[in-house]
């Protein structure tokens, strides 16, 4: 187990792979952990120095107070490769994570070797729909939301196969702070890198589920045309976290785009 102090934050990360590896930087949903990207991470250190960690606020990391921002959260990452050692790193991200992935590449695109952005879009709105679920969160708790999250998670057919892990990640949502859950919402709520995006220069993987509510196929093809050069893969019977749903299509979907670069 280990933890990183960035700027006073408290942040627990994870390192698989061989050292000498090319570093990829994997960064998580709202409301999930590290544990998201576990199938990934495990098949893909084989080819990388694969480091994962848990958001500010979310798994093990420090919450702070107030509303987070998307360049929060990415000065957060940037510091984590700073403890680190590493000058340029491979980032993927999903939903949250995703956006993060994009505000690296259009403010810190030095640092990048590529991108990988999964289940996201430049603006995930529209803001009242953050106000609502953090006024439901304030007056009921983490609970008033857990199905509704879990049924944009995954699919109805994976919550019925895999009971198993929907108790799972619903444990995983029971267990966050609602302030840190609300604060976390709040980089989503208020993010919008659409006018940035032709910013991005290293290549870019976008995918998507093709049940994705969220974000869905349209947001991608939205983010594939704004990030010049990108390419688009959609993940067949998946919703928002593929990464959990349909593991072995997104692994084959980065290593086909990383053996490309």
């Amino acid at each position: 187990m280990a933890f990183a102090l960035i700027k006073g934050l408290s942040v627990h990360y994870r390192v698989q792979g061989p050292a000498e590896a090319p570093p990829l930087l994997l960064i998580h949903s709202l409301g999930t952990s590290l544990e998201m990207w576990a199938p990934q991470a495990e098949a893909l250190a084989g080819k990388f120095r694969v480091i994962s960690y848990d958001l500010r606020g979310h798994g093990l990391s420090q919450a702070t107070d107030g509303a987070y921002t998307l360049d929060l959260l990415a000065g957060d990452a940037l510091g984590l490769l700073d403890h680190l050692g590493i000058d340029r790193a491979h980032v993927a991200g999903v939903s949250l994570g995703g956006m993060i992935a994009q505000t690296l590449g259009t403010q810190a695109g030095g640092r990048l070797s590529s991108l990988v952005l999964g289940d996201t879009a430049s603006v995930i709105g529209p803001r009242s729909n953050w106000d609502n679920r953090a006024a439901t969160i304030r007056a009921d708790g983490m609970a008033s939301i857990v199905d509704a999250v879990l049924a944009r998670w995954f699919t109805p057919g994976f919550l019925l196969a895999a009971p198993q892990i929907a108790r799972g990640f619903a444990s995983m949502l029971l267990r966050m702070p609602a302030e840190a859950y609300i604060s976390a919402a709040c980089a989503v709520r208020d993010g919008d890198t659409t006018a940035a995006l032709g910013r991005i220069g290293c290549p870019t993987l976008v995918l998507v589920g093709d049940q994705d509510v969220s974000t869905p196929p349209s947001a991608a093809e939205a983010l594939k045309a704004g990030i010049p050069g990108a390419k688009l893969v959609v993940i067949e019977n998946a919703a928002h976290i593929p990464t959990v749903e349909r593991p072995d299509a997104v692994t084959s979907a980065m290593l086909s785009f990383y053996a490309g670069l």
